[in-house]
């Protein structure tokens, strides 16, 4: 967990003192999820919530078909 860790959301500027004291669990999600869209590694993210694993933290991530779709286009053989 950061103290005083810093989550850009639509041009506007939320400062989280604490990740674990945020009980709407909508907000994390979305914020883990920007994130990760944004291009953030996953290990970063992972550590933000203090999520133990990359499991927990997939948990959060939402996925679009649309980016299924574009994992499946960028393969090269």
């Amino acid at each position: 967990m950061y103290q005083g860790s810093q989550v850009f959301m639509d041009h506007q500027f939320v400062a989280i003192t604490s990740f674990h004291d945020l009980r709407n669990v909508g907000f994390r999600r979305t914020a883990l999820t920007r994130m990760h869209n944004a291009g953030v590694p996953t290990k970063p993210i992972q550590r933000i919530p203090g999520h133990r694993t990359l499991a927990v933290l997939s948990g959060y991530l939402e996925v679009t078909d649309e980016q299924v779709e574009g994992a499946i286009v960028k393969l090269v053989f």
